[in-house]
């Protein structure tokens, strides 16, 4: 007797059943890609006095926008977050002056899925102008006083013979306490200065301006 043998290939099947309102969820779903959306574009931040103004790109198909922040570098999706923000921009308010602020945004689709990350962007909240500086002059000296800022590190004196001071002009640095006496000036002469604090994050704001006359 010859025995006749039959090698038959085996085929698997798998089936996915869908209820009517799951197999709408899933066709939407398959039509949209579910690709997250890209990141804006153009993140910018400038500081102001206790407060960040941010602004970005508006991405196509966002739904809103969240914000990743933190004092420290290395932001990310686990960091604070501001959510749903509805516009290309937002303005961080209530901040520590002094301080540098870290940032990254994201775009938000309609079914809540965030997308892409920016890059990080920083700015640094400036310190605030020292109150109350006064000059008084003396036979070829101009002593200053001001008001001391809370997390100065040092400050920074700018001054000149005309009016006017601002960051550009000549300026004494490292000054570690809230006076200072400018000596070897001309009698007979006006001058002119300002002051500002200063700390890792930078020069704060320049104070308002004090003179002193020389006597001759």
């Amino acid at each position: 007797m010859r025995h006749l043998h039959i090698i038959l290939p085996i085929f698997i099947f798998s089936f996915v059943i869908f209820s009517c309102g799951e197999k709408e969820e899933y066709e939407s779903w398959e039509k949209k890609g579910n690709t997250p959306l890209s990141s804006p574009s153009d993140l910018t931040a400038t500081g102001a006095a206790g407060q960040v103004t941010l602004d970005w790109t508006a991405v196509s198909g966002a739904n809103s926008y969240t914000l990743y922040w933190d004092n420290s570098t290395g932001v990310s999706s686990s960091s604070t977050a501001i959510t749903s923000i509805n516009t290309d921009n937002y303005t961080h308010s209530s901040l520590d002056n002094g301080t540098t602020y870290y940032y990254k945004v994201a775009a938000i689709d309609s079914a809540g899925t965030v997308g892409a990350l920016t890059s990080e962007v920083s700015a640094a909240t400036p310190l605030p102008a020292p109150d109350n500086l006064s000059a008084s002059g003396a036979n070829n000296t101009v002593t200053l006083t001001w008001n001391s800022i809370s997390g100065a590190t040092s400050y920074t004196l700018y001054w000149d013979n005309v009016s006017g001071i601002d960051s550009t002009d000549t300026a004494i640095t490292s000054i570690t306490n809230d006076n200072y006496t400018h000596s070897n000036m001309d009698n007979g002469s006006t001058y002119y200065y300002k002051v500002a604090a200063v700390n890792s994050s930078g020069t704060g704001t320049l104070s308002s301006v004090a003179s002193a006359l020389l006597s001759a």
